[in-house]
Formats: C-alpha cells, structure tokens, sequence
C-alpha cells in the first residue's frame, strides 16, 4: 500500500472506532488532530477526511510532559498519513448508517440517520446543514 504525505480536511470521521454507542459517540467526529488524554492507542486507526480521503493514524508527537496537569489541555498532536485511498459520499453514507443502527440513544440516531440521508457533502454528513 503506497502512502502519500498529506494532511486531512477536517472534521473527520473516525472509521477504527467500531463500537458505536452514546459513550463513544463523541469520539467519532474530529474537529482537529489534537488528543487529549493518553489512553488513546490509535496507532494505525484509520480516518476520513471532508473530502473523502482516508487517512492512516502514523503517530503521536507528544507535546511537554506538564501540560497533561492543566485540564482540557491538548497533550498531543496526531501524525497522518494518506492511504492513497478515498471512500465515495455514497460508500461513507452506507457505512456510516449501518453503524447508526447501532446506536442505543434510538432518537438521536434517527435524527442524524436523516441527516445522513439528506447529505450532500462529507461535511454534511458530521455537522449536518451547519457547515
């Protein structure tokens, strides 16, 4: 599989995280590529961009070891890689609505299944007409 350097458009949709429930849910959609707790074991998590590229999680640059002590402080910076791959809007809308149902909060998960069917951007389908 080649790799390109490249950087992802966010948000982005986390495609690794595979249980899908009300506790994960914010962890989906990535606004930017910072973390904020250690725990985190994303090496090698794959990621979807707004345009439809997905990117492979290659590392984690850990900034200063106090920094961790102040609260909601970034801890660390994502590094990606470019997969040379991309998923269309249609294969994201099919992906992303087969995880929904998953989903056990049954009124969100109808709320953004209809925002999902509605789409028309990648965009679209994580913040909905907002973006």
């Amino acid at each position: 599989m080649e790799y390109i350097k490249e950087y992802p458009q966010f948000p982005c949709l986390w495609l690794g995280l595979e249980d899908w429930n009300s506790d994960s849910i914010n962890e989906l959609i990535w606004f930017d590529d910072l973390i904020y707790k250690e725990s985190e074991n994303l090496e090698n998590q794959c990621f979807i961009d707004s345009t439809g590229k997905i990117f492979r999680v290659i590392g984690i640059e850990y900034f200063s070891k106090w920094r961790k002590f102040i609260p909601n402080a970034s801890i660390g910076r994502v590094k990606f890689l470019f997969k040379n791959k991309t998923m269309s809007l249609s294969e994201l809308k099919n992906y992303v609505l087969s995880c929904i149902s998953k989903l056990d909060n049954k009124e969100a998960a109808l709320k953004w299944r209809n925002q999902v069917i509605k789409a028309k951007s990648y965009k679209e389908i994580y913040l909905g007409n907002r973006s």
